[in-house]
């Protein structure tokens, strides 16, 4: 069937309106991803794989059961005196000056959690909440969080 004139005339505003939309629709995407690169240049983040067998071999001897500073994982940032357990495996970390992250394997979680919230108060930190896999806490200049499931765990600290 050949279109008539009249159908040809009408479905031209509909494909220049279609056009329209996809015109704006890229200049959304373009505006937003101009935004998200003036951003994340704005506040460069140091975000760094933890080293692992490299960094340790050259740690000081630390005795057995006794616990390591962040700085021994490699973390240049976080609060002063924050120790973990010795022997963690930190998978990722997240280092910044404001907040630091460390991800541990999900086999150390549960421990984790319960050193933690039994540990921190030793610290100088008030537990606000605790359960089998997760701590909430605060302290006068870093609060955080530790948190797990069966594929990861991972700490958070950040300033007050």
């Amino acid at each position: 069937m050949i279109p008539s004139p009249a159908s040809i005339r009408a479905a031209r505003p509909r494909a220049g309106r279609r056009v329209a939309s996809v015109v704006a629709a890229v200049a959304a995407v373009a505006a937003l991803a101009g935004c998200a690169e003036t951003s994340s240049a704005a506040e460069p983040a140091s975000v760094a794989p933890a080293a692992v067998s490299s960094g340790r071999a050259s740690a000081p001897a630390v005795p057995k059961g006794a616990t390591q500073a962040l700085q021994w994982y490699g973390f240049t940032n976080g609060p002063a005196g924050f120790v973990v357990p010795q022997g963690l495996t930190v998978v990722y970390r997240i280092d910044q000056p404001n907040v630091v992250t460390a991800f541990f394997a999900a086999s150390e979680g549960p421990q984790l959690a319960a050193w933690l919230a039994a540990q921190l108060p030793g610290m100088g930190y008030h537990v606000q909440g605790a359960s089998a896999d997760s701590v909430v806490f605060s302290g006068p200049a870093w609060s955080g969080a530790f948190t797990s499931d069966s594929k990861i765990s991972a700490l958070t600290l950040r300033r007050n």
